[in-house]
């Protein structure tokens, strides 16, 4: 399923983060990157 509808997807994709969810320094510095744009939005 996955080889079927996420691997094809994967070339449209804006970013990547090896091992999803599991990775939690990706995880930390896109949560930090987000909270620190969506702060200078205001």
């Amino acid at each position: 399923m996955h080889l079927q509808f996420i691997e094809p997807c994967k070339r449209y994709a804006d970013l990547i983060i090896p091992e999803g969810g599991n990775n939690k320094i990706a995880v930390d510095i896109l949560t930090m990157y987000i909270k620190k744009h969506l702060k200078n939005e205001k």
